[in-house]
């Protein structure tokens, strides 16, 4: 079984933008919007662009759109004490949880057919972040990087008092 890795970098020290590498060339960014009420971001691949954005300010859902608005993805809080988005894109759903206890902050990615990749910071104290699946096809770039999207939110909404 093959594995496909990304490695998620922060552009800058004091940036809010990461490029989305494999094999240690770019493949795509997240260019989060630090003042928007909605967090939003531009999520890029070699493609096109899209903007992922909370559905409502105060709601833990999220919406995966293309410059048109034609609705690419939409991810939904299954719970609300524990970090877990149901994904749903292409009639395919993804769950992404966040593994409880973890000091490099795991999340779990999951299929129907069971765990099928991971999100989880390179080192502890890092921004750095390394996404793999151990899926014969993995979700598209855009998907992969709406995931990843996600985590910085939770990480951000974890981090403040």
């Amino acid at each position: 079984m093959s594995v496909v890795k990304f490695e998620v970098v922060p552009v800058g020290v004091f940036t809010t933008a990461y490029d989305v590498l494999a094999d240690g060339l770019p493949k795509g960014r997240i260019e989060h919007r630090i003042l928007s009420m909605r967090d939003e971001a531009l999520i890029s691949t070699p493609e096109r662009t899209f903007t992922a954005r909370r559905e409502k300010a105060f709601r833990a859902g999220a919406v995966l759109e293309s410059p048109e608005g034609v609705l690419r993805a939409s991810a939904e809080k299954e719970e609300f004490w524990r970090e877990i988005y149901r994904v749903r894109f292409e009639g395919s759903t993804l769950s992404l949880r966040q593994k409880l206890m973890s000091a490099r902050g795991l999340f779990l990615i999951s299929d129907e057919s069971g765990e099928i990749g991971s999100i989880r910071l390179e080192r502890l104290f890092s921004r750095r972040m390394v996404v793999e699946f151990t899926a014969d096809a993995p979700p598209p770039l855009e998907i992969t990087e709406f995931l990843v999207w996600i985590v910085l939110m939770v990480q951000r909404r974890q981090a403040s008092p």
